[in-house]
Order: structure tokens, then C-alpha cells, then sequence
């Protein structure tokens, strides 16, 4: 069954022939099905589709005329439509527009087809034109139909949005319910809490420094309202700074610890936040990010994907 976005414009005549893969694809199409749909190809476009199955099998047929019927896919760098299937990050495919290959991360951050990570590439191709600066005197112009993706946004504009949304989204100058972070600090330590921040516990979440959420290592003592109050100023250091604060594992405790339960977000959030909170996990969780250290979220266990994934679940239902 193929399962991708088409990105026609309305009326374009492209989207019927593909309207009519995408059933082909989810019943199996016979051999004459796929000739009469090579001839549409054709007409459509003004290649011999006919000739270029001719010598493959249904399943290899059917991929070549997918591939007719759309105009490329997305690279996930420069965000032009020049793969001629859609990215894996594990398909090898090389985009000629900025020479980025469609390839995993891994633990350093490129598997060795790709000399930066996806970030760095995306800030390359808007400085020279290219992922790598090897690469600027052998890419390409864009042709006419590898056009820019509507829906594509750059790693670091999806920061700065974030940003710029993070305190309309949450909008409340209400001071901590509930544990402070050096309430935190005092159950780890089995401590009374000091006195020079007894200011905590008058502030608003806007209030919280970088400062102070870098010097944090005990988030999984939080309660569930101190652990919502301080999420804000959490995700503001790591879209800021480009990486997690401390010891690297808030956002696993955060999401985590105050109760067995990965919905306990649910309780606090407004509908705008929990789909503020799926977008923004959505983007520190990427394995580019994570895998090459910008993020570094410490040892994401199963409960803990298993939060964020009901997180980005319950924010799909509330838009559909």
C-alpha cells in the first residue's frame, strides 16, 4: 500500500494517475492494469512508461510508475522534491540539488556517507549552497519540477519557532504548585531545603534561569505539578542552548517519574500544549539530534518512548 504525501496542487492532472496507483498498489495490480496505467504514464508525461516495465516484475513495475506519477520526494536537507523514492535515511539515494545522502545516523552523527550531521548540512545549503563544501562545485540548479517541499522546515527554524510560540503556549504567571527544584535537590539529599532559595517557591516558570536548570540533576524527584511548572523553562534551555541541561536525562525523568503512568501529562496540559509538546519532543527525540549528541537524552528507555509517543498520539486526536 503506498503511504505518502503526493504534495499535487489542485487540479494538477498528476494527482488522478497517482489516485489510481495508490489503489492499484492496495489490491495488486494484474499486468494489463499496469500496462494501461504505463500508457496513461506516458501520455501524461511524454515518456515511453510502456517500454521502461517492459522487463520488470509487478512490484518493480508498479515502483517505477509510482515514481512517474510524482515529482520527486523530499530531501531532507535543502527540502527540494529530487529522490526518486521517499527517504528512509537508510536508502542511499543522493539529492542533486545539495549533495546530501539520504543515510542513518549513527553514534557520531553521520555513518561516513554524510561528513555532518543533518543540522550542520541544512545551515551549509543555506551558506553555499551545499551539505558539505565539497560538495558546491558538484551539485546542481533545481529543475523544474524538483520544487521546495510547502510542508519542509529546517531543523534550526523549527527551533526558533518553538521558541517563539513557548511562551504564548504557556502562558501562565503563576508561581510552582508544587516541589521546587531544591525541593528536588533535598529528597535526594534527604536535606532541609536551603534558604537561599526559598525564592523558588514565589517564581514563575519564566523566571527560571538557564543558569539554574543547568545545575539540576535530581528532576526525577518532582512531583507531578512541580514537574509540569518547570517543563517550560526545561524545553526552553534545550531549544536555546542545543542540548540537554546536566547530566542529560530531564526530559526522561520529567516525562517519567512523577507517576508510572505516561499520560499523567494529560492532567496539566491544555490542548495547545500537549500538541506544542508532541512537536517539540518530535524534534528533541530526532535520531539525528539525538544520535549525534546535540540533544543527548540519557538512556531513553521503553517507558519513556512510550511517553512521548502518547504525548504525539493524544495531539493527533485532538486535531483530527
Amino acid at each position: 500500500m503506498i503511504d505518502i504525501d503526493p504534495h499535487f496542487a489542485a487540479g494538477d492532472p498528476r494527482a488522478a494517475l497517482f489516485e489510481s496507483l495508490v489503489h492499484l498498489s492496495a489490491k495488486g495490480p494484474t499486468r494489463e492494469e499496469l500496462v494501461d496505467t504505463a500508457v496513461w504514464a506516458s501520455d501524461l508525461y511524454g515518456v515511453d512508461y510502456v517500454a521502461r516495465i517492459k522487463s520488470l516484475n509487478g512490484e518493480e513495475a508498479l515502483e517505477a510508475l509510482i515514481i512517474a506519477a510524482h515529482d520527486g520526494f523530499m530531501c531532507e536537507c535543502c527540502g527540494r522534491h529530487t529522490l526518486e523514492r521517499p527517504s528512509t535515511r537508510s536508502s542511499h539515494q543522493i539529492c542533486t540539488v545539495c549533495g546530501w545522502e539520504d543515510s542513518p545516523p549513527s553514534a557520531f552523527g553521520y555513518d561516513g556517507s554524510n561528513g555532518v550531521d543533518l543540522d550542520a548540512a541544512q545551515q551549509n545549503f543555506r551558506t553555499i549552497g551545499a551539505c558539505e563544501r565539497e560538495w558546491v562545485e558538484l551539485v546542481s540548479s533545481a529543475k523544474p519540477g524538483q520544487t521546495r517541499d510547502n510542508g519542509f522546515s529546517s531543523l534550526a527554524a523549527r527551533r526558533e519557532r518553538l521558541l517563539g510560540d513557548l511562551e504564548d503556549v504557556f502562558d501562565s504567571d503563576e508561581p510552582n504548585p508544587g516541589m521546587t527544584l531544591e525541593d528536588a535537590r533535598a529528597a535526594d539529599d534527604y536535606n532541609s531545603p536551603r534558604p537561599e532559595y526559598d525564592y523558588e517557591r514565589s517564581q514563575t516558570w519564566r523566571e527560571v534561569t538557564d543558569e539554574r536548570i543547568d545545575q539540576v540533576d535530581e528532576w526525577l524527584f518532582l512531583d507531578k505539578p512541580g514537574s509540569f511548572f518547570y517543563l517550560p523553562a526545561l524545553l526552553r534551555f534545550m531549544l536555546r542552548n542545543e542540548r540537554a541541561p546536566g547530566n542529560g536525562d530531564a526530559l526522561s525523568s520529567l516525562f517519567w517519574f512523577p507517576e508510572p503512568n505516561p499520560g499523567w501529562v494529560f492532567e496539566y496540559a491544555t490542548e495547545r500544549q500537549i500538541g506544542f509538546l508532541a512537536e517539540a519532543l518530535a524534534l528533541l527525540t530526532d535520531p539525528w539530534l539525538e544520535q549525534s549528541g546535540q540533544w543527548f537524552i540519557y538512556s531513553p528507555n521503553d517507558d519513556t518512548r512510550e511517553a512521548f509517543e502518547a504525548i504525539a498520539k493524544e495531539a493527533r486526536r485532538l486535531s483530527s
